[in-house]
């Protein structure tokens, strides 16, 4: 008895270990401190695993809440939860913008039932049962308002099934990655956008800086255009004040010497009425305001009137003129007068640039690629442009001599005026030149045809 209260005592104080007696009494109470004691070793053990658990999954959490990028996210992920929930293998699926599961991830897992995947995405309530005759729990993966995508654990290495205390801790961890794939998208998306700001931002920089360039260059253009023509106009201007003065102080010089300024005076005032007239011309091409008479032509009367034209200018330089139009040239849709407007400038700038005793020549012929068209081209033995400067021949408020041996006279306008004709009618115009060996302005006009018709006869006014 007295070992028996002694026993009881112990027991009392927490000591399990068997009472070192005999009797009925104490074997009994003996099978009992045994059992005790074994529940007790399982108590602590599933609590140790529950602190183990406890402990993975804040580490988890915070490595989880840390990845923003979703392909470095998903592979924590699973290596996390392969880790909690102490199993063999797992998966990761993500739902699109358009609710569609796709897999992104997987190791040592077979093919899941997709009803059963479906069943836990639409009631965002886990599945746990049997894949192949292993323990296998599928979860949604939680967003801030609407799952993201699907969680898959397959085969616990304890064999045994998943318990609640596990699927709360997968839970737990699971509502974690679901927030963490959404940070992840909207910082993906971000990065995106932010990506694309910055391209746009360089592009708009850059159009910027290139616009501020343009300007820069068409102010100083402008600048250097405005002293030009104040030049050139002061120029006839001041030789018709001059004649003008002495034709005044003495008005009985002989005729024929009063003829002869006179004559300067014409002349000079023709050349301020070409000037005044490219300006004018140019202003409303660029206004929109040009009016056009659309009609059916023949390229062969613009030539001949052309030439007739400017037949003093060819005569008093003694140029040989040469011409070579193909017969039965088709008709083309275009304003008469502004083509003759083109010939002539091609003409007297041709002339302009060619020595006395020189030649030129103006065809005119049918081609037929690389589409319908008729070409008409002015050819001379003058001065000739550098290489480096044809592309600037037509250019706005650009001289025709600019980049060429001598300065002419002009506004610069003529060949610009030029270009905008051609490419109203649907042409296209182009120089060819070597310096000294004289130039050759082309251009083309389509062939008349229904089509052509309905495309330009329509607009009467350029806009």
């Amino acid at each position: 008895m007295k070992q028996l209260i002694e026993a009881i005592r112990s027991v009392k104080d927490g000591n399990l270990e068997p009472i070192r007696a005999h009797g009925q009494v104490i074997e009994a109470i003996n099978e009992m401190l045994a059992v005790v004691s074994q529940r007790l070793a399982e108590k602590e053990a599933r609590l140790d695993e529950q602190v183990l658990g406890f402990y993975t999954l804040n580490y988890a959490v915070k490595i989880i809440g840390s990845a923003l990028r979703m392909k470095e996210l998903i592979n924590i992920t699973l290596e996390t939860f392969i880790d909690v929930g102490r199993v063999r293998g797992g998966s990761i699926g993500l739902l699109d913008q358009q609710g569609r599961l796709k897999i992104k991830i997987k190791n040592n897992i077979p093919k899941i039932d997709t009803e059963i995947i479906k069943r836990v995405i639409k009631e965002n309530e886990p599945y746990i049962g049997e894949l192949n005759g292993n323990s296998f729990l599928s979860l949604p993966l939680m967003g801030r308002e609407k799952p993201v995508g699907i969680i898959n654990l397959y085969d616990r290495l304890d064999k045994q099934p998943f318990s609640q205390e596990d699927i709360n801790i997968i839970s737990t961890l699971a509502t974690q990655v679901g927030v963490s794939i959404e940070n992840s998208r909207l910082y993906e998306e971000l990065a995106r956008w932010n990506k694309q700001l910055e391209k746009k931002v360089a592009e708009r920089t850059k159009e910027l800086k290139e616009a501020n360039e343009e300007l820069k260059k068409m102010d100083q253009t402008k600048s250097d255009f405005l002293s030009m023509v104040a030049h050139e106009l002061r120029t006839p201007l001041t030789s018709i004040k001059a004649f003008t003065e002495m034709l005044l102080n003495k008005p009985d010089r002989e005729v024929e010497t009063r003829l002869r300024y006179l004559g300067i005076i014409h002349s000079e005032c023709n050349r301020l009425t070409r000037l005044i007239n490219d300006v004018l011309d140019l202003s409303k091409i660029e206004a929109g305001k040009v009016e056009w008479n659309i009609q059916s032509i023949k390229i062969s009367e613009v030539v001949n009137t052309s030439l007739a034209t400017t037949h003093k200018l060819i005569e008093d330089k003694g140029l040989k003129v040469e011409t070579e139009i193909e017969d039965g040239l088709p008709d083309v849709l275009a304003d008469q007068d502004r083509m003759i407007q083109v010939m002539t400038n091609l003409i007297g700038n041709a002339v302009k640039f060619t020595d006395n005793g020189g030649k030129i020549s103006v065809k005119a012929k049918k081609k037929l690629k690389p589409t319908k068209c008729i070409q008409v081209s002015v050819s001379d033995t003058g001065i000739g442009i550098r290489k480096k400067d044809l592309g600037k021949v037509f250019e706005r408020f650009k001289q025709v001599g600019d980049g060429m041996t001598n300065r002419p006279e002009g506004t610069g306008f003529g060949l610009s005026i030029c270009l905008e004709i051609i490419e109203y009618h649907q042409g296209k115009i182009w120089v060819e030149s070597k310096l000294k060996k004289g130039s050759t302005f082309c251009f083309t006009l389509p062939i008349k045809d229904e089509i052509y018709r309905k495309e330009i006869c329509l607009p009467k006014i350029l806009v």
